[in-house]
């Protein structure tokens, strides 16, 4: 069926450029984790969010190489660790830390390029 839509898909690195995006007007809608429309709306950005759903951290992994001696998130201090500033996988690696008694201090936070 024709329903007047054209649809045209974008791909993003993580939720911070997407909303960055909708902000401007670039993109009409997009889904993102529950943290980066936090950080947007701090930054009074342009966006709305018109529906969410209460998820749990249980599809945000911490990853390491598969040799790696680190087995617990208790083992990450002074790890260099990597990830998408202001993403759901951001708050969720701050939240394992605390679980674990540690902070972002104790680690060596590396922000991916969005």
């Amino acid at each position: 069926d024709d329903l007047g839509y054209r649809i045209k898909w974008s791909t993003f690195t993580s939720g911070p450029p997407l909303l960055e995006a909708v902000s401007a007007g670039a993109v009409d809608i997009g889904g993102v984790g529950n943290t980066p429309p936090v950080f947007a709306a701090g930054a009074d950005s342009n966006i709305a969010v018109i529906g969410a759903t209460h998820g749990s951290s249980a599809g945000e992994v911490i990853v390491v190489p598969e040799d790696s001696p680190l087995k617990r998130p208790a083992q990450l201090k002074g790890a260099s660790i990597a990830v998408a500033q202001g993403s759901s996988a951001h708050f969720q690696l701050v939240a394992s830390l605390k679980k674990a008694g540690l902070g972002i201090e104790d680690v060596k936070l590396n922000y991916l390029q969005p």
